[in-house]
């Protein structure tokens, strides 16, 4: 058309713009209309018409094979199959059963009430089925290890005939499906159970109410789980992502991440898992009550606060820590600890060195699973110097083997306190033996205890040998007692039996000595006793009162808690004291009679022994000291035989004159 005839019909056609318009918006419209109508009746009709087209006996036969290819495993739909319209496009089916592998305890590796499959439409009018969704409602799965360590959880498709020529084909022609018509948005799974039971090491667990979504696009690409579980009645939140699916298909080693949070317990773990289910990588967790978070997995561990940062490997019977960072309480710990089990027990090894080894601290906060006690802890009542009646923490050595060592370079249990500590536990069927070899009150201890825990009151060896330790704080700490100083030995080969520790003082047999050097007595002075007998007891009893001595030794035999000696010995700068008696460990009470003998001169004439029997008696926070009344005070005299002729030149002096001399009697 010329640009003059051009210019002339738009002038034209300008005038008329708004009706054309019209005409033609008007016209498309109707017809959009008229195609959306009939697009909608199209699909309403091929929606209503999907059960004749797809009969439920085809699919259903077609989902079991496809399954049966793709895992190996018999796929049973026991339920009616049913086409879904609503809320989405989709297959629902009822008693849905999954084979085991071959040998497996349970009959089915997999059930579940109610299966929903949702469908992609065009494909499905194409005779061909993929999936967007899977969802599983009430299902229970039994994961099984054999007695040979094989799982029954690692599926493997299934070899056929025409295989080679059907796979990858992604038709409905009975092919194995292809990596992109295998995609689908996830798998959706609502209150399930699963359960585990390892007949290599006798071990059973189980979760329930299983709810999570995974999220699963595609094979070679991450999936990600979410969700919770309970697990011994708590309930666990988790996130859990496997690097590439395809992966666990093909049996071939796959990174996972792992993430766990409940009321005891926050754990994350990183790493590589294979077929045989080994993991390497590492953890990470923390907990406020150790009780709390050992119950989660069926252990019965004791209290207090625990946080653990280290390299893991775990294998189905085990799992080793190592180059990590413990903490516990107070302690700080790193070394290897090995977990596995044996005789349906699990076994402990540990190689650890720590900053400190606290045992039974007070300290420590108060566990909300331990037994209820008296408020001031040891079960007694309001005496707070009584031995405890609180029962010994010894469950975890009775359900577990153990086999540790441990250096620490400082130790305290309840009282007692030592610095550089080497210590050497073996614990094995409810037989617990102990080995310390420390630095404590300025000298060293070697000690051996042996308890079996297999009886209801556990019997208790105790083989000990103190050297050089310094005794006021040392038998204070131990016993309570605290009028001795010095520094000394100490060797104890005793054996007891009980629950508590009031019940094992009580119940003390055996053998022992004492070998003390350099110290004091304190509230006496037996020098002043020996000199002033009664008429000047007061000055010789008392707090600022002391007695110093050289050698302090006895040995001793013990039965049912209470200490006998018979040659005890006291020397000192002023006296030198025998004495027998009993030492009541049980009832902290003591019953001795000593015979201080003080020596001294009387001008030209010898030696003069003065002995006095001296009662000890009563407990140990209020021992009473006094003359023993009831024995006989004897005095021997050994003057030599000028001093009985006299001295001519001066005044004879009765016995009674020598002995007011002596004593400082006026």
């Amino acid at each position: 058309m010329a640009p003059a005839r051009q210019k002339q019909g738009f002038k034209a056609l300008r005038g008329r713009r708004p009706a054309a318009i019209n005409r033609c918006m008007n016209k498309g419209l109707r017809i959009g209309l008229i195609g959306a109508a009939a697009l909608g009746t199209a699909l309403a009709a091929a929606l209503a018409a999907l059960p004749f087209v797809l009969p439920a006996s085809a699919v259903k036969a077609r989902i079991e094979q496809a399954v049966e290819r793709a895992a190996g495993r018999k796929l049973a739909i026991d339920g009616p199959l049913r086409v879904t319209l609503y809320p989405a496009l989709g297959l629902g089916a009822d008693r849905v059963r999954l084979a085991n592998a071959s040998g497996g305890v349970a009959p089915d590796f997999a059930t579940a009430e109610h299966l929903g499959i949702g469908l992609r439409l065009w494909p499905l009018l194409g005779g061909r089925i993929e999936a967007t969704e899977i969802q599983l409602d009430r299902a229970v799965v039994h994961l099984e290890v054999d007695a040979a360590g094989r799982s029954n959880w690692l599926l493997r498709p299934a070899a056929h005939p025409g295989a080679a020529r059907g796979s990858g084909s992604g038709s409905g022609s009975g092919g194995a499906p292809s990596a992109k018509g295998a995609q689908f948005s996830g798998i959706r799974i609502q209150d399930a159970r699963v359960t585990y039971d390892n007949a290599r090491t006798h071990t059973a667990r189980s979760i329930d109410n299983l709810d999570a979504f995974v999220d699963l696009t595609d094979l070679d690409k991450p999936s990600r789980a979410k969700g919770s579980f309970a697990l011994s009645g708590r309930t666990v939140a988790f996130v859990a992502t496997v690097a590439t699916p395809r992966a666990v298909l093909d049996e071939k080693p796959v990174g996972i991440d792992l993430t766990l949070a409940a009321d005891p317990l926050n754990a994350h773990l990183a790493g590589r898992m294979s077929r045989a289910g080994t993991f390497e990588g590492r953890a990470r967790f923390d907990a406020p009550s150790l009780t709390a978070a050992g119950a989660l997995f069926g252990l019965r561990l004791p209290g207090g606060t625990v946080a653990f940062d280290g390299a893991v490997e775990a294998r189905d019977d085990g799992a080793r820590l190592h180059d990590f960072k413990l903490r516990l309480d107070r302690t700080t710990a790193a070394g290897s600890i090995a977990l596995g089990r044996s005789d349906n027990h699990p076994v402990v090894t540990a190689d650890l060195v720590a900053n400190r080894l606290d045992i039974d601290s007070p300290s420590q906060p108060p566990d909300a699973h331990a037994p209820p006690h008296a408020a001031n802890g040891n079960g007694n009542g309001n005496d707070p110097e009584a031995w405890s009646r609180a029962p010994l923490k010894l469950d975890v050595l009775r359900d577990i083997e153990l086999h540790a060592h441990v250096e620490a370079a400082s130790f305290s249990y309840r009282k007692i306190k030592a610095a550089k500590s080497s210590i050497r536990i073996d614990a094995a069927h409810g037989i617990a033996m102990v080995d310390l070899a420390q630095q404590m009150y300025g000298g060293t201890a070697k000690v051996g205890v042996t308890a079996d825990l297999q009886r209801s009151q556990p019997a208790w060896s105790l083989d000990a040998d103190f050297e050089h330790v310094a005794l006021a704080p040392l038998l204070s700490d131990t016993i309570g007692v605290t009028q001795i100083e010095g520094t000394g030995a100490i060797k104890l080969d005793v054996t007891s039996q009980g629950a508590n520790t009031e019940a094992v003082m009580r119940g003390l047999s055996g053998k022992g000595g004492i070998d003390f050097r350099n110290g004091r007595i304190k509230g006496v002075s037996f020098d002043k006793v020996a000199r002033a007998v009664q008429a000047f007891l007061g000055a010789a009893i008392g707090q600022g009162a002391f007695t110093d001595f050289s050698v302090m030794s006895a040995s001793f035999a013990a039965k049912d808690g209470v200490l006998t000696s018979n040659d005890f010995r006291l020397d000192g700068p002023l006296i030198k004291t025998s004495g027998a008696g009993d030492v009541d460990l049980g009832n902290r009470a003591i019953d001795f009679r000593i015979v201080p003998k003080a020596s001294a001169t009387f001008g030209k004439f010898k030696l003069v022994d003065i002995g006095v029997p001296f009662r000890i008696k009563g407990p140990w926070r209020h021992v009473n000291y006094a003359p023993d009344l009831s024995g006989i005070v004897k005095m021997i005299l050994k003057p030599s035989s000028d001093w009985l002729k006299g001295d001519p030149k001066k005044k004879n002096r009765s016995v009674d004159d020598v002995l007011k001399k002596l004593l400082g009697i006026h």
